[in-house]
């Protein structure tokens, strides 16, 4: 969780910063890194980003573990940065909502682990 944590400050400046595509990126990395700890403290390794997404899916929220939407939200925030990083596609609207949901979804994570 720390990267994750670590991943979300990062997103945040560059929001304020007006650097809209790295808050994107960052903001994924952060959720990302959070689902990774997910996965670490059941016993288990990611191998793709779309394996994280659905063994999480799997492991967590189809089980009512956590909320389906903290599904929606990385499946989204993936979809940005691949459009980011590759279509040079961004704009602040979304560079807003991904990091809300970022810290969104690093408070819910937090929050199963300190349960």
């Amino acid at each position: 969780m720390k990267e994750a944590e670590n991943d979300l400050e990062s997103a945040k400046v560059s929001l304020q910063g007006s650097d809209l595509k790295w808050a994107i990126v960052k903001g994924y990395f952060s959720m990302f890194h959070a689902f990774k700890s997910l996965l670490f403290s059941v016993g288990y390794d990611e191998h793709s980003h779309d394996c994280l997404i659905i063994a999480v899916e799997e492991l967590f929220t189809n089980k009512g573990i956590l909320p389906a939407d903290i599904v929606i939200d990385i499946r989204n925030a993936k979809t940005a940065r691949e459009s980011a990083g590759y279509g040079l596609t961004y704009g602040e609207a979304t560079a807003q909502s991904v990091v809300l949901d970022a810290e969104k979804v690093c408070r819910i994570i937090s929050d199963y682990h300190q349960n």
